[in-house]
């Protein structure tokens, strides 16, 4: 459990970016000597914390609640579900199961009840704390209905407790598809006052103090962590790496470690926390199709490096109420419109598994800066170059003029707003529009010398009359209505990447 001065630190740490260490106190450099003097080569000196499960070897990923109340230290998050209710599948920690299940099944139903029926505290006791060896589940994948069988079963494993805290997102560079951000990385272990770790007592012999009936203790925080290691103290989160990492600069990173004790009906705990707060880019994958009228989805994969059959990763349940305030963060150019926190595991190539935890924003465009800065005034060239079919057909020269001198405004535009355009393989809708533009202000310099020519024979007056009729009324309405059709087509292309005030559009498809 979380305890109010924790939360103090983590938001600490989202709101600082200083990076000069506290000096520590008397007590607890006299606790570090001392341990240092303990632990060296003492094969007694245990730092693994090793917890007893006997479940189903399935968890689930949260989402926080409706209430965002940093000060409440209880688990307030809820399991996360699908439109109906039916809870999804999240981290599978008995490696067998992952021949049954993979990330994001549904689970349907539990010997004949429904998980939709079930609220969160049930379908806990259900998985976690199971009266029974086996039991029958259904779940969903893809639309289609399967059913498993599974057996308790008891496995040890440390518990790792992730707190991710998002400073800011400096950058997002689309073209190249890099994500730029800034966070602090908390990995915490708990270490119970049972007789079992030497390092509780020779921590409460030197930093608590058991007064009026209640522990007080020295708080050792932001020890840089070469200290850490020259004093043999632990550096929880040194076997955390980013997936699909770019670069990070080693002058905007800084690890440091946290020891505390938290108390609760005077049973103390020893908390040894390693935070890494730091500047990383990594690498994602953009759709770009629907361009400017997209909404992408950042993800930061966190990876746990240790074997994945001896330690359990879990995020506290203060990372995803820190998270959900970073939907108020600006972005230029970007709204975050959602995000989660999500644990799955890892296969890699070797088939090695992992534990991982995935960060997700989902953030649209404001689309506003393209629409007045590109799109209207394109639209404004293209108006004044079709006026030019109300110009008298035998004035020639005036209407070549006027079309030309579009054309070339509309080509010199194109210069000018290059750097605002991705450069890609394939077309977007804005390069759907630039390219109907080019031939929509080419066009009525055809039509000019087509009209030009034919009116000079009496036989083809009528020709000429329909294709100045059909000029004047349906000209640019009909570009405006190819522009309409390409948005309509492109964002139906690939909904999940068009922005939410679009979605009048899409057309609609039944689950």
């Amino acid at each position: 459990m979380i305890k109010l001065r924790y939360i103090f630190f983590i938001l600490l740490f989202v709101a600082s970016v200083s990076k000069t260490s506290h000096s520590l106190s008397p007590s607890c450099y006299d606790f570090l000597e001392a341990l240092t003097l303990e632990s060296k080569d003492n094969p007694e000196f245990r730092w693994d914390v090793v917890d007893e499960f006997n479940d189903f070897g399935i968890a689930f990923n949260y989402d926080p609640p409706a209430t965002l109340d940093l000060k409440d230290t209880s688990f307030l998050s809820k399991i996360r579900r699908d439109k109906r209710g039916y809870p999804y599948i999240g981290l599978i920690s008995h490696p067998p199961y992952l021949n049954y299940f993979k990330k994001n099944d549904i689970l349907i139903a539990i010997d004949g009840k429904n998980f939709n029926t079930l609220d969160d505290q049930t379908i806990k006791e259900l998985i976690y704390s199971p009266n029974k060896d086996t039991i029958n589940l259904v779940y969903e994948r893809d639309k289609k209905i399967k059913e498993v069988s599974l057996k308790r079963v008891e496995y040890e494993r440390t518990y790792n407790i992730v707190d991710f805290a998002l400073e800011s997102i400096n950058d997002i560079d689309i073209v190249n598809s890099v994500v730029t951000f800034s966070s602090t990385i908390s990995l915490r272990k708990e270490y119970y006052d049972n007789n079992i770790f030497p390092v509780v007592d020779l921590a409460k012999k030197y930093l608590a103090e058991f007064k009026d009936g209640k522990w007080n203790s020295d708080d050792c925080m932001d020890i840089p962590q070469d200290l850490a290691e020259n004093y043999r103290l632990i550096y929880p989160g040194e076997n955390l790496a980013f997936e699909n990492l770019l670069s990070e600069d080693q002058n905007l990173i800084y690890d440091t470690v946290d020891l505390y004790f938290t108390a609760e009906d005077e049973e103390l705990t020893l908390n040894i926390v390693g935070n890494t707060t730091g500047t990383w880019s990594v690498r994602n994958k953009f759709n770009l199709l629907s361009f400017p009228f997209d909404k992408q989805k950042i993800k930061i994969h966190l990876i746990d490096m240790d074997d994945f059959e001896e330690n359990y990763f879990e995020f506290s349940d203060i990372s995803y109420r820190i998270l959900k305030l970073t939907e108020e963060n600006s972005i230029p150019g970007w709204k975050i419109i959602d995000s989660k926190i999500s644990v799955q595991n890892k296969i890699d190539l070797g088939n090695l598994i992992f534990n991982e935890g995935t960060i997700e924003f989902e953030i649209e465009r404001q689309s506003f800066y393209y629409i007045f800065k590109i799109i209207l005034p394109i639209m404004l060239i293209l108006f004044v170059c079709w006026s030019s079919v109300w110009v008298d057909r035998k004035e020639i020269e005036s209407k070549l003029t006027i079309t030309i001198v579009c054309l070339l405004s509309l080509i010199a535009y194109n210069f000018v707003i290059d750097n605002e355009l991705p450069k890609l393989n394939y077309l977007t809708v804005m390069d759907w529009i630039i390219l109907t533009s080019y031939v929509y202000a080419a066009a009525p310099n055809i039509l000019a010398i087509i009209s030009f020519q034919l009116s000079k024979s009496k036989n083809k007056n009528k020709i000429e009359n329909l294709i100045s009729y059909y000029s004047k009324r349906f000209g640019i309405l009909s570009y405006f209505l190819i522009v309409f059709i390409i948005i309509l087509l492109n964002i139906n292309v690939v909904p999940e990447n068009t922005i939410n005030a679009l979605s009048w559009a899409m057309f609609k498809t039944s689950y």
